[in-house]
């Protein structure tokens, strides 16, 4: 009777783990279409300018 338990969880496991799998290659996928298309802006500069748009810099922008 318990070993009928835990086949039915190592079953479910299994499922869990082939489902979180799949997801995990999907966005991997979308992850590589990602970096093969870039952005028109410049790459070097956008992590350092969008990072913190938090900080006032005295931006006219972001001022009302």
């Amino acid at each position: 009777m318990h070993r009928q338990y835990q086949e039915q969880q190592t079953h479910a496991e299994r499922h869990h783990r082939e489902m979180s799998e799949r997801h995990h290659r999907e966005l991997m996928q979308i992850l590589q279409q990602r970096v093969e298309q870039p952005p028109p802006v410049q790459p070097q500069l956008q992590p350092n300018q969008g990072a913190q748009p938090q900080v006032p810099r005295g931006n006219p922008v972001f001022r009302e």
